[in-house]
């Protein structure tokens, strides 16, 4: 599979890139295999802020702001993140958090839907969590990242 997207909404914030091994490593400690696509994003634009960053769904627009860092040393990172949720119960197992807005939610892969081809859905952490919460926002990372607006 190729993976085809367009760059245009990366900002110059990104951090250094990331080694196959890295994400391997992240992946090993989530229980999942992320996406071609999302690799293949992260390699080279890890913890990048997004601009454009509006994203229209559910009649509503959001702001995708920043990818979540994957490596470990950071202070804000995807493993710390993900324990995190799932020690207060607020997000379940296979709903892993890979981008933020500036209001602290979260768009997500859901691989309980899929575990080769998870879509992007967002969580709103003002409300305890259930599937009622999680709001489908595109069938993946390559279609949201196309869609966002000024």
């Amino acid at each position: 599979m190729n993976v085809y997207f367009d760059t245009s909404w990366v900002s110059k914030h990104s951090k250094p890139n990331l080694t196959e091994d890295e994400i391997k490593e992240v992946e090993a400690a989530l229980g999942i295999s992320f996406p071609k696509e999302y690799k293949k994003i992260v390699q080279k634009y890890n913890g990048a802020l997004i601009e454009p960053n509006v994203i229209d769904f559910n009649d509503e627009e959001e702001v995708f702001e920043m990818l979540i860092d994957l490596l470990p040393n950071q202070e804000f990172n995807i493993v710390s993140t993900v324990k995190a949720f799932q020690k207060r119960e607020r997000l379940p197992e296979k709903v892993i958090p890979i981008a933020t807005d500036p209001g602290g939610n979260y768009f997500c892969y859901d691989f309980r839907i899929s575990e080769s081809h998870p879509p992007i859905v967002f969580y709103d952490h003002e409300f305890e969590w259930d599937d009622d919460n999680l709001t489908y926002v595109r069938p993946n990372l390559t279609e949201l990242l196309n869609d966002l607006r000024d």
